[in-house]
């Protein structure tokens, strides 16, 4: 069945990896000195030639690239989504959370910073009225957070932000973690609803790890940068667990050092990933991690939703790389300082 479901799309799927940016257009990229270049570059590839062509990237700045690459992703699940039957569209349904969260944290940050983010969120409208029903143009002409809440009324958002709101002097931070928050326990809860059979296993494994090493990750960031209380950690974790047990949980948030904190990880089922931090600090591992399950799911299970998710991550990526090395490039680092920022985004 799966084979019948997935042969099409998953040469779909093989298709557009195959345009992605590949590691000599990265050595490539990292060798130019200017915007004007790297959006030039950009335009000669197989990814990214259609879109930029519609524009003179003489003329592009930095802000317009970067929204040429997010535009440059929802044109690809849009691609996608069209050539998915049903039971892809569940799982694509679903992934569009994560679209929606993104673009609200940009509009929360522009309304907390103006100066700093300015983003042409009109680009974006016709995806988010298809697959959303958000109207994020309307949303960007607000004022102030009060505004943004109030124009989302109706959707599965208002009162998750409302809530916030009500919060004594809430932080932007405190915001995007709700959001985040909301996006990882909205995945768990519907899932066993929408998805069936081998994919729903793929789903619950990938997401459930996910979920875990998010959950330790927060837990060691509250702690070594932020110093939280325990109870104030407890907010910050997402109610799910799956290897990782609800005692195991509670023993790493109420750690009493970094070395408490460790030794308590070193006796779960993820203990045996500490082996890979060496010079780097535990949050790494969750990039490595996600890496590593989606790779794995999608060349045991090639026809199944791993295939599409495993593209999606990929892109995602992508476009975090391309829009650390656009920032490197604008502030001429050399390759050294390139490729750190590179390896650590």
């Amino acid at each position: 069945m799966s084979l019948l479901e997935y042969s099409g799309l998953t040469a779909k799927v093989r298709a557009m990896s195959g345009k992605l940016i590949t590691k000599e257009d990265y050595k490539n990229l990292e060798a130019l000195t200017s915007v004007d270049e790297f959006a030039a570059y950009l335009g000669d590839t197989k990814e990214y030639g259609e879109l930029f062509s519609k524009y003179d990237t003489h003329s592009l700045h930095r802000d317009n690239i970067e929204e040429l690459l997010r535009l440059s992703s929802y044109e690809n699940f849009t691609r996608l989504y069209a050539f998915s039957g049903k039971t892809q569209r569940r799982f694509l349904d679903l992934y569009v959370i994560r679209y929606e969260v993104s673009i609200l944290k940009t509009l929360l940050r522009h309304l907390y910073n103006p100066d700093t983010v300015n983003t042409d969120i009109s680009l974006f409208r016709d995806f988010f009225l298809k697959f959303s029903g958000i109207d994020i143009v309307l949303l960007n002409d607000c004022a102030s957070f009060s505004e943004l809440i109030d124009n989302l009324y109706g959707s599965r958002f208002y009162n998750v932000l409302k809530k916030v709101e009500a919060l004594e002097n809430p932080t932007l931070f405190d915001y995007e973690m709700q959001l985040d928050l909301y996006y990882f326990t909205q995945i768990w809860k519907y899932k066993d609803k929408y998805i069936k059979g081998q994919d729903l296993q793929i789903v619950t494994n990938n997401y459930g790890q996910k979920i875990d090493w998010l959950n330790i990750r927060w837990i060691y960031r509250s702690k070594r940068f932020y110093h939280l209380t325990p109870d104030k950690i407890y907010n910050l974790i997402i109610p799910v667990n799956h290897k990782l047990k609800r005692q195991e949980l509670s023993k790493l948030v109420n750690a009493e050092s970094l070395e408490d904190f460790y030794a308590v990880l070193a006796k779960t089922c993820y203990g045996n990933k500490l082996s890979q931090l060496k010079d780097t600090h535990l949050e790494d591992i969750y990039f490595k991690v996600q890496e590593q399950i989606n790779t794995s799911d999608s060349k045991k299970n090639p026809y199944s939703v791993a295939i599409i998710d495993y593209y999606l991550y990929r892109k995602e990526q992508e476009i975090r790389k391309l829009t650390v090395l656009l920032e490197c490039i604008r502030y001429g680092l050399d390759n050294t300082n390139i490729d750190r920022y590179l390896e650590n985004s």
